[in-house]
């Protein structure tokens, strides 16, 4: 993984540790992450521990779709739109 890609997962999951603060329920969240830009993601089951699964290059959080009810029995899961992708914003420049 190049380093502005590497950055760019450090800041969406930092915008996502900064909402779980406050518990969120199942469904579609938005958050802005430090620079201001909307993060989406999405949360489903509960329980500990939670796994956060971030998508690759060109992609988006619905491409884990298949599996996100079989992980969900068990654990809370996070599937998020990294800045750029998906539903999340656009127009990063850093």
């Amino acid at each position: 993984m190049s380093r502005p890609a590497f950055a760019t997962v450090l800041a969406s999951l930092a915008a996502l540790a900064a909402c779980a603060a406050t518990p969120v329920g199942e469904g579609t969240h938005r958050v802005q992450s430090f620079d201001g830009l909307e993060i989406v993601f999405d949360v489903a089951g509960g329980g500990d521990p939670t796994l956060v699964l971030v998508h690759g290059w060109r992609c988006h959080r619905g491409h884990w779709g298949g599996q996100v009810a079989e992980l969900a029995r068990g654990t809370r899961v996070v599937t998020l739109d990294l800045g750029g992708h998906g539903d999340s914003g656009a127009g990063r420049e850093d």
